[in-house]
């Protein structure tokens, strides 16, 4: 769900919208004079969130490289490598 807030909001309601972000994982929107300024998101969620990049970007890595002739990884492989990349 999207939730957008205006920014005197975040001003004079700070934990109700910290508690949107925290309770739903989602990123709150806000709003400057109408238009998007800025995205508040729970630090959990948000690490969630980089964790998934970092893994996609070495899985989309390994498949480029196997595409260009690179040998293709065994499973096993795959998941030593997606390990020790998450640490």
């Amino acid at each position: 769900m999207i939730h957008i807030e205006p920014s005197t909001r975040l001003r004079t309601d700070y934990t109700r919208i910290s508690d949107i972000a925290r309770r739903t994982g989602d990123p709150v929107y806000i709003t400057k004079n109408g238009a998007y300024d800025m995205v508040i998101m729970n630090a959990e969620a948000f690490e969630q969130r980089e964790l998934v990049l970092k893994l996609s970007c070495i899985i989309m890595e390994s498949e480029y490289k196997r595409m260009n002739g690179a040998d293709a990884c065994s499973v096993e492989n795959i998941e030593a490598m997606l390990k020790q990349d998450a640490l």
